[in-house]
C-alpha cells in the first residue's frame, strides 16, 4: 500500500516536471515505469491467495 502511494506521489511530480518542459525521462522509462502498478498488484493478490 505504501508503495502504490509513493509512486502514486511521484508520477504526480513527473507529471509536473513535464507540464513545465523538465522532462527527464525517455519514453522506454515511462512505459516501465506503467508496469510498476501490475507487478505490484500480482505480488499483492499471490501474498493473499498464498497466506489462506
Amino acid at each position: 500500500m505504501l508503495a502504490m502511494t509513493w509512486f502514486h506521489l511521484w508520477l504526480g511530480q513527473r507529471r509536473k516536471d513535464f507540464a513545465a518542459g523538465r522532462n527527464r525521462l525517455s519514453g522506454r522509462q515511462y512505459r516501465m515505469m506503467n508496469e510498476v502498478p501490475t507487478i505490484l498488484m500480482v505480488i499483492i493478490v499471490l501474498a493473499v491467495v498464498v497466506r489462506f
